[in-house]
């Protein structure tokens, strides 16, 4: 995984290896045990009232292996079949009664797991009863327990449809609507789950849901299934945030119902902690951890013991790897005593036992042994399909750390075809086609294997059929990655899906540059440039595209509708996320407001799905995923312009050059170093100290032009002008480019004014990517451009109430900003537009005005929140503001819908936040950018009142005067540096607004505008003499 320098936040980076275990332990524990609660179907009423005719006392025989079924008397049992089969094979009798007994036979067989002979007297229960056209309780139950068997091996597409029988039966007895249905559609969903159509799955979840709507107290423990179900859903489709809100409605009905704490309970646990430790937020996962884990060691149950599996492996990724391996130890000897070494269960354990040792790499050899003994009970059990994908798959990465690569390929190739298709031969090389397979974490693990296992043959052969196969399969992964996320509602899961599989898109564009070096073919430059754009704030481009989806595609009416859901997430969420930092508010009142986010989610969902089915533009748009070409780019910005996107990684920087004449691929190696120096080069221009000013100034020189060596001189001989449009990558997105030196002058005289900063040389703007700046675009022009501006003043305190409950910068009493103020003024006086400054500088006037105007001018203070950007906040006038506090969280400027051709953040530091791997910085400019601001001038760091206003209103002038946003905030740079003493040239004073979005002029020069007019009349006039004159 990727590191960052010391001291800067990511977050999501360590959980991959965990990650796929607990993926694993999900898949077993939830389809082949917990969907299978309550497997034992009887009819107590069986014998009494369905009999047409009784045959020798059979109904008083059927009573009695009823009763001792229940007993546990198997000896009595099996003789009372035994007898019974004979007499009925005898007399080749068919009624209902010889039906009844079918079906407890098939009771007893599968209680004592002889599912072949229970699948024969169940199907035979059933046909007798198809003969006289009864479809009873019976019936029902006999297609469920059939059910449980095809669960039990692994086959859910039998078990789907044996349940979707069942099901029908039971509509019939109770009607369509009958709670008593919540069962049947509880297992129909771990069916689908079992399938991997987790669509389907959360349909029919949501179907259980309704049925029990309003009988919740008399099936409560079918509701707490079918919530966990759902939560399970979502973690496999990478939504955490939402699996979590099932998951806790889950606990709560447990809670609230005071419902038995048992391997059901467990198994609701062990999925929020791991949905949690998704998140990042490992406390909360230990907590579950801790709930469970003396209740789980103690047991000898399945699901417990699959629950200290989850445990022992978080032992070992928090590094206490002995310690995990002691747990495993002891459970396999208690799997072995009550299961048999040779039982599913026994060799499930095994199996995990045999993954730690290979992940943690305490004993390959010994992980293959055991793996090798988990596949010889595939070998021997071949109708048990519950543990084969996940034994190979493991298989497949053990044979390849034992360096048997070839043996590894075949075996993972083998799999995956397996899954996806029904081909008859294996393909030596290829992947299937995109389209047969599914966007879940079983297949990118699938795949993800495969490409491990192709670098382990390259790393021993360099072939180049291997290099041209990883590279197809790193291909592969991305565009799976990037349908997954398109199955992502929650933004928090969208940031984290890209973090955890940045390494994909990276290993992509390596391979292209090494498919390149190898068969000269210009095409897999051009896939590099794809990769380099799908790496960047891919998460931001979806929320964009469905929300410009909605806006064009969707009536007002209920787009309206959508939002206002979405709001209210957005203001709950943020109530609750606020108050868990200071435990102010009441247990009971955060459950309240739970309960509103789940209820208003599931509406909001519900509509969404009406979105999808009924409007396919709206589909259309919101499920593209493709990019900006490298021909596209001087397209959209001009002939003159040098696209350089860059995407970093902790050993390499990746630098796509693309202009007019060229698209290159730059590959740039690094070190820890080289972040190391790029976060000393931040920290000399954010924090300027007059304390060690010459040894600063050297370090700033000699730092600053190292960086530019590394990162830009590579790539100078392919421009083309000296207009570069940016698109940096992790830490190079704190640092402005304009600020770097050249290189070093060698005075021994302190003077930041003279230094050759690129600034000098190039004009720059940034952008998220090439893609989100091209579809951000407006295709409307106007001359006239209005604006507004807000400028609040501060003389009171800060409102800290509930708002200020998680921690920020700079909470509390703040000082007046006159400059900026002054500032606003200036800006609304210049170009005729509307200010709101002082007490008027309010909350709700922004939400309700700032949507009317093109420019929108923001001077005041910001409070950043470093543990949760969303709730970073723009602190607008302080007072009676009814409903709003006048603090705007980045959360709610997602829901102000903006037109505006630009927005000036001059307010301090909105362009810093926590840094995401591909998303860059999660800062309050984002949330404007998402809003609909074509182009966004922020600030990267703080600096005092007076400086910034001189700039801005600078930068202000030359944009009157018709130049590009970033001509003119160069114009206002050099003129500032000019103008400036010793102290302010420093670039701490100068550098911290950076331009991000759309570079076109705002205004023309009225001058030229005049000259124009003119020449073309002189021009008209000069050809109508021409035509009339006389002859």
């Amino acid at each position: 995984m990727h590191s960052l320098a010391a001291g800067q936040v990511q977050k999501g980076t360590s959980m991959i290896r965990y990650y796929r275990y607990v993926t694993a332990i999900l898949i077993f524990s939830f389809l082949n045990i917990f969907m299978k609660a309550e497997p034992l179907s009887f009819n107590e009423n069986s014998g009494k009232n369905a009999v047409i005719r009784d045959i020798s006392g059979l109904a008083d025989i059927n009573q009695n292996l009823y009763r001792s079924i229940l007993q546990g008397d198997t000896a009595k049992a099996r003789l009372l079949i035994k007898t019974t089969t004979a007499w009925i094979e005898k007399t080749g009798d068919d009624d209902l009664t010889i039906s009844d007994f079918h079906y407890y036979a098939g009771v007893y067989y599968l209680i004592t797991s002889k599912f072949g002979e229970s699948e024969r007297h169940f199907n035979r229960a059933c046909e007798i009863r198809e003969h006289f056209g009864i479809y009873d309780t019976i019936y029902a139950k006999s297609y469920y327990n059939i059910s449980v068997i095809y669960s039990t091996l692994g086959d859910f597409g039998k078990m789907q449809r044996a349940i979707l029988e069942s099901i029908e039966t039971d509509k019939k007895l109770y009607g369509e609507s009958s709670p008593r249905l919540a069962h049947g559609y509880f297992s129909l969903a771990a069916a689908y789950i079992g399938m991997k159509e987790y669509e389907n799955a959360i349909e029919y979840g949501n179907k259980g849901l309704k049925t029990i709507s309003g009988h919740e107290d008399q099936y409560s423990q079918e509701l707490a299934d079918l919530y966990t179900n759902l939560g399970v859903c979502y973690i496999k489709l990478s939504d955490f945030s939402r699996a979590v809100l099932y998951l806790e409605k889950g606990e709560e009905v447990y809670e609230s119902h005071n419902l038995p704490k048992d391997d059901r309970f467990l198994n609701l646990l062990n999925s929020l902690a791991a949905a949690y430790f998704f998140l990042g937020e490992k406390e909360k996962s230990y907590k579950y951890y801790n709930m469970g884990i003396d209740f789980a060691d103690n047991d000898n149950t399945y699901l417990s013991q699959v629950f200290v599996i989850s445990y022992a492996k978080m032992l070992g990724n928090s590094g206490n790897i002995r310690e995990g391996e002691s747990v495993f130890l002891s459970l396999l000897q208690k799997a072995g005593n009550r299961y048999g070494t040779n039982s599913a269960i026994y060799i499930y354990v095994l199996m995990n036992y045999a993954d730690y040792l290979r992940e943690f790499r305490t004993d390959l050899n010994k992980s293959l042994l055991l793996y090798e003994k988990c596949m010889e009970y595939l070998a021997t059990n071949i109708t048990d399909n519950s543990l084969k994908g996940q034994i190979k798959l493991g298989y497949a990465l053990t044979l390849s750390e034992n360096g048997e690569t070839r043996k590894a390929l075949e075996t993972i190739q083998a799999l995956i075809y397996s899954e996806f298709t029904d081909y008859a031969e294996v393909p030596e090389t290829g992947n299937p086609d995109l389209n047969l397979i599914k966007p879940d974490q079983l297949s990118l693990n699938l795949f993800k294997a495969k490409y491990s296992i192709l670098q382990k043959s390259i790393s021993k052969s360099h072939d180049l059929k291997l290099i041209l196969e990883a590279a197809a399969t790193s291909s592969l992964i991305v565009s799976i990655i990037d349908k997954v996320r398109l199955n992502i509602s929650e933004e928090e899961s969208r940031l984290i899906l890209g973090d955890r599989y940045r390494d994909y898109y990276i290993y992509a564009i390596r391979d292209c540059g090494l498919c390149f070096g190898a068969t000269a073919d210009k095409r897999y430059i051009d896939k590099a440039f794809e990769f380099s754009e799908k790496s960047k704030v891919a998460a931001l481009l979806t929320a964009t595209r469905e929300l410009s989806a909605t806006q064009l595609h969707i009536p007002v009416k209920i787009a309206e509708e959508e939002k206002k859901l979405q709001d209210i997430i957005s203001f709950y969420s943020a109530k609750v996320s606020e108050v868990s930092a200071s435990d102010k508010i009441a247990s009971s009142k955060v459950s309240e407001w739970k309960d509103i986010i789940f209820n208003t989610a599931r509406k909001r969902d519900s509509l969404v799905s009406i979105f999808e089915k009924d409007y396919p533009e709206y589909y259309l748009m919101k499920y593209n995923t493709r990019v900006i070409g490298s021909s596209g780019i001087h397209k959209s910005e001009g002939r003159r312009i040098n696209y350089l996107n860059y995407v970093a990684d902790d050993t390499v920087v990746y630098i796509l050059v693309a202009n007019r004449k060229v698209c290159k691929l730059v590959t740039v190696p690094v070190d820890q170093d080289f972040y190391l120096k790029v976060s000393r080069f931040s920290d000399l221009i954010k924090f300027p100290s007059p304390n060690n000013a010459r040894a600063d100034f050297e370090d700033f020189q000699k730092l600053g032009s190292q960086i530019y060596d590394k990162i830009f001189r590579p790539v100078e001989s392919f421009l083309v002008s000296n207009r570069l449009l940016i698109s940096p990558d992790n830490l190079l997105a704190v640092i402005p480019f304009e600020s770097l030196p050249m290189h070093e002058t060698g005075t021994d005289k302190i003077s930041y004014g003279k230094l050759p900063y690129m600034i000098r040389k190039y004009e720059i703007y940034y952008a998220y990517s090439a893609t989100f700046l091209a579809e951000s675009l407006k295709s409307e022009f106007k001359f006239a451009k209005s604006l507004v501006a807000f400028a609040p003043s501060y003389k009171s305190k800060l409102n800290t109430d509930l708002n200020i409950a998680v921690p920020v910068r700079d909470p509390g009493s703040l000082t007046d900003l006159p400059y900026a103020r002054k500032e606003a003024e200036f800006v609304s006086s210049y170009f005729g537009g509307q200010l709101y400054k002082g007490g008027d500088a309010r909350e709700s006037v922004f939400k309700k005005e700032a949507g009317k105007y093109d420019i929108i001018h923001l001077a005041m203070h910001t409070m950043i929140n470093d543990n949760d950007p969303m709730h970073s906040k723009m602190v607008f006038a302080q007072g009676s503001d009814q409903p709003e506090d006048g603090l705007l969280n980045t959360f709610e400027v997602y829901g102000v819908p903006l037109k505006a051709k630009m927005t000036v953040l001059s307010s301090c530091n909105t362009g810093t936040g926590m840094l995401y791997s591909g998303e860059g910085i999660l800062s309050l400019a984002r949330g404007f950018a998402y809003s609909g601001c074509e182009s966004v001038v922020m600030s990267l760091w703080e600096i005092d009142d007076r400086s910034g206003s001189d700039l801005v209103m600078d930068f202000y002038r030359f944009l009157k005067k018709g130049y590009s946003k970033s001509t003119s905030l160069r114009k206002a740079r050099l003129r500032y540096l000019e103008k400036a003493d010793l102290l302010r040239s420093h670039p701490h004073f100068w550098s911290s607004l950076v331009i991000y979005g759309n570079n076109d002029r705002l205004y023309f020069d009225r001058q030229l505008i005049l000259i124009f007019i003119l020449s073309l009349l002189i021009a008209g006039f000069s050809i109508m003499y021409i035509y009339f004159r006389p002859r």
